[in-house]
This record gives structure tokens, C-alpha cells and sequence, in this order.
């Protein structure tokens, strides 16, 4: 995916917005339990600036998308104990435009992360869910009531916060951090250094050499995410 060439003056505002994810988890790691419906919505505000600006530039819906997400995000955040009350369930039309808001930002972050299929997929079930009782015989379903439904999606531990953003939140960004601290050591070199001592010179050796660097890298690491970020 294309990135931004940064300016000199731009340089330290994306080191923050790097630093703030990896301070946050290593946070999380060691501060006990926090609320779900406050780990994961800050997690996905904090990845939100660098999809809709980092990647693919600077354009004025970038900017949009980005405060747009991040504000949502936060809402939920901030009002976990009000929201954790209502049973899955969205009241008035600020808690609507809000579940409105993640929904659409999440589509279009998808979109713009890893192309149309999967988020065009989700877009689908979502419009199943919301007019799939318009269908007629057995296609169709009784209908979901819009409140109860978008606050399944957006305000309750599951649909956006569900058990996938919670292995994002607690497994795949630590050790992706922790991926990352070790190639800039360069130790993830070290360990394709031995593996291309070993096996560089053999029949194959590109996929010997990326087998044995990646399982001596996972025999401390545990994590397909970080070997993918080390060793990949």
C-alpha cells in the first residue's frame, strides 16, 4: 500500500501516534484488568490516523474518516459504564449516529486496508440484517429492531468489540510490538543469519531458510503475527 512521504515537521506527530499504540499495550500488559468496551475501542482509534491518513495520503476524507472514527471510538470509551447498562441497546440520536459512524468507518477503513471483497461481504450481511424481513419466503426473517441491532454491533462486547478485536488487543499488537523492537535490533536478522548458515546453501534453500528462521524465532515468540513482522 502507498505511504506518505514525510515532511521534517510531520516526522514527530507520526513517532507520537507510533509511540501511543506500543505505550498504550505494554499499558495494558501490566495495568490489570481494563474494561473491554475501553481497551478495544481505543485500540482500534489508535490504528484508525494511520489507514485513513498514513497510507494512502492526506486527502480531506482521510482527514474526515479519521476524526470521525477516533470520536466514536472514544464515545464508547468514555461512557463504557452507561453503555455496559443498556443490554445492547442504542438510545437517542446520539448513541445512533455514533453506531452509525463506527460502522461506516470500519467498512470504509477495511476498504481501504485490504480492498472491496471482505468489507463488501459485511456490507451485505449488514443490509440482511437491517432489510432482510422485506424478503419474501424462506430467504426472508421476522426483523431485528434497529436499536437492539446496532447496539450489538457497536455499544456491547460483541459485533465491532467481539473476541476477534480482543486476540488484536491482547495477543497480536503485543507481540507485533514485540517483533518490531527485535528486527530494529536487528535479532531478527540474527536468527535468518543462522538460518542461511545452516540451510542457505542447500537444495531449496529459500524455503529451508525460512522455515528454520521462523521456528527459531516462534520458539520465543508463540506468535504467527510477530514471526510474520521478524522473519516474514
Amino acid at each position: 500500500m502507498p505511504r506518505r512521504t514525510l515532511t521534517p515537521w510531520e516526522r514527530p506527530i507520526w513517532l507520537s501516534l507510533g509511540a501511543a499504540p506500543a505505550g498504550f499495550h505494554l499499558w495494558l500488559v501490566f495495568s490489570g484488568l481494563v474494561p473491554n468496551l475501553v481497551a478495544r475501542p481505543i485500540h482500534l482509534a489508535l490504528a484508525i490516523p494511520w489507514i485513513a491518513l498514513y497510507v494512502r495520503g492526506p486527502p480531506p476524507t482521510g482527514a474526515v474518516l479519521a476524526l470521525v472514527g477516533v470520536g466514536a471510538c472514544l464515545y464508547v470509551a468514555v461512557n463504557h459504564s452507561a453503555l455496559s447498562d443498556q443490554y445492547g441497546m442504542v438510545f437517542g440520536t446520539t448513541q445512533t449516529a455514533v453506531a452509525f459512524a463506527l460502522l461506516a468507518v470500519t467498512l470504509e477503513l477495511a476498504r481501504r486496508a485490504i480492498g472491496w471483497p471482505l468489507p463488501l461481504v459485511a456490507l451485505l450481511a449488514l443490509l440482511y440484517a437491517f432489510f432482510g424481513q422485506h424478503i419474501p419466503g424462506d430467504f426472508g426473517h421476522a426483523g431485528l429492531p434497529t436499536a437492539s441491532l446496532l447496539g450489538t454491533l457497536t455499544i456491547a462486547e460483541g459485533g465491532l468489540w467481539g473476541q476477534l478485536t480482543g486476540i488484536s488487543v491482547n495477543v497480536v499488537a503485543v507481540f507485533v510490538i514485540f517483533g518490531a523492537v527485535l528486527n530494529a535490533g536487528e535479532a531478527g536478522q540474527g536468527f535468518m543469519n543462522v538460518a542461511a548458515a545452516a540451510a542457505g546453501r542447500l537444495k531449496a534453500g529459500a524455503a529451508k531458510v525460512s522455515v528454520l528462521s521462523s521456528a527459531f524465532f516462534g520458539s520465543i515468540s508463540g506468535s504467527a503475527s510477530a514471526n510474520v513482522a521478524s522473519t516474514g
